[in-house]
């Protein structure tokens, strides 16, 4: 038992006191790696018309400088800035309201804000991330998906939204209402204005009970999609990433099925200071992978055995995240074609060895096809592999990074897939257009509806704006 202590003691010393406040006139997102002057802040806040309002007075007096849109700002490649310009932070529009079985939430409201309004109310979300401190605002413009099985992408729960577009008018759209602007500003990354309110469909909330299951990567395709009972409300695998033979070869399934029982009130989400430390202790150590992986085995996971579902969402990025000044922890997600997936691990695993790339977590979830968005990282069925990688917070890590990130999405196009886009902009362009032929369509939709290029970022100019 020493050799463990003494690793998760090591962990606590090293795991940090948190972010420093950045300067004044500075913007970041969640790579600590896109410190970038702008010339102003403008918080938006109120109710939809309030909130509406103060947009159209932010657009007048920008001067013709660029604008983005802010909101959790968890994207990892400038998505939410534009140098020199105007970021309209959206964090202040939190309303909520229920309309029959439909949230009507303000863009800047996070998913724990949600949570919290639907819960007492005996609903639930339907699709969204695995922690909840994203905003709506945000989680709309990647298109996110959860790990909500046998389910699309948020857009395929998604009735309608109010845009702010750059001539000031605020319209509404839908598959039905502007149907062109909801296909392109759903997963188009705040280049079409400005959302400030959605509609979503929600769920009933249910208990749910865990159940473990070790498959091999080779029968990974069959246990996440047809392994899963009819009751399965989330599921997910994790790979286990210890070095050597069984690397990427074994997988633990964690599904939540629904079981009888009444949902108890919601409760603010404990911090688990060993998990954690396990967690972070994977840092740099093979020990620390192995310790992890062999608790994942044993206990079954981090997450409660049973709980509601809303409880079981309502998990914050704060358990795991990285507190330290000097690294960070950037996401890659692939998303292929289940009968490929053992394959795509495979090569992935390959690519990680050969560039050393310390890997903390790789996720599976289950994707069906979007049929509404035209960035479509799921055109069609496919497994998502989630990575998350340790790496030191400077420029030349993460130029090391980007080599192994144009190999990784090389292997995802060899196995028919695509690469998701709100991570770090290690893609070359070629790569990002071969990845998303609909590209170029899409930035001539964005110039028809915002001739002026009023709303732009770093996404836009290192792929769509001419080279």
């Amino acid at each position: 038992m020493a050799t463990p202590a003494l690793h998760v003691a090591r962990a606590w010393l090293r795991d940090g006191g948190g972010e420093a406040p950045l300067p004044e006139g500075v913007v970041d997102d969640a790579s600590h790696l896109e410190s970038t002057h702008v010339r102003e802040v403008v918080a938006i806040e109120g109710a939809t018309d309030e909130a509406i309002a103060h947009i159209r007075a932010a657009l007048d007096r920008s001067q013709g400088a660029p604008i983005s849109i802010s909101g959790a700002r968890h994207t990892m490649g400038g998505h939410t800035i534009a140098p020199g310009g105007v970021v309209l932070d959206l964090g202040g529009v939190r309303s909520l309201a229920l309309d029959g079985d439909v949230l009507i939430v303000g863009a800047g409201a996070c998913w724990h804000h949600v949570i919290a309004f639907l819960a007492p109310r005996g609903r639930a979300v339907e699709v969204m991330q695995s922690n909840a401190d994203f905003s709506i605002g945000g989680s709309l413009g990647a298109n996110c998906h959860g790990w909500q099985p046998r389910r699309g992408p948020l857009a395929s729960t998604l009735d309608s939204f109010t845009i702010v577009l750059a001539d000031g008018r605020a319209v509404r759209a839908s598959r039905t209402e502007n149907a062109d602007l909801f296909a392109h500003a759903v997963g188009g990354y705040g280049l079409f204005g400005v959302m400030v309110e959605a509609r979503f469909r929600t769920v009933a909330d249910v208990m749910c009970e865990a159940e473990h299951t070790i498959a091999s990567l080779d029968d990974l395709d069959a246990t996440l999609r047809g392994g899963l009972s009819d009751d399965t409300e989330l599921a997910f695998a994790r790979l286990s990433i210890v070095p050597g033979s069984d690397r990427f070869e074994t997988a633990l399934v964690t599904a939540y099925r629904r079981i009888d029982g009444v949902c108890p009130a919601l409760c603010a989400p404990e911090d688990d200071d060993l998990a954690r430390l396990v967690f972070r202790g994977q840092v740099g150590s093979d020990f620390g992978r192995r310790l992890r992986w062999l608790g994942e085995r044993v206990v079954g996971g981090e997450s409660g055995a049973r709980a509601s579902r809303n409880q079981l969402m309502s998990e914050p990025v704060r358990r795991f995240a990285n507190r330290r000044r000097d690294s960070t922890d950037i996401l890659f997600e692939g998303f292929v074609l289940p009968e490929a997936a053992a394959s795509y691990a495979r090569a992935i695993r390959r690519i990680v060895a050969a560039h050393d790339v310390d890997l903390l977590n790789v996720t599976v979830r289950h994707v069906l096809a979007d049929d509404v968005t035209v960035l479509r990282y799921a055109a069609t069925e496919v497994l998502g592999f989630v990575m998350l990688i340790a790496e030191p917070r400077s420029a030349v890590a993460d130029a090391r990074l980007a080599i192994a990130t144009r190999e990784m999405i090389d292997a995802v196009h060899d196995h028919g897939g695509r690469y998701y886009l709100p991570y770090r902009d290690h893609a070359s362009r070629d790569q990002f257009h071969r990845a998303y032929p609909e590209a170029i369509g899409f930035a001539e939709t964005k110039r028809r509806f915002d001739p002026t290029l009023r709303f732009q970022n770093r996404f836009w100019s290192r792929y769509l704006a001419p080279a």
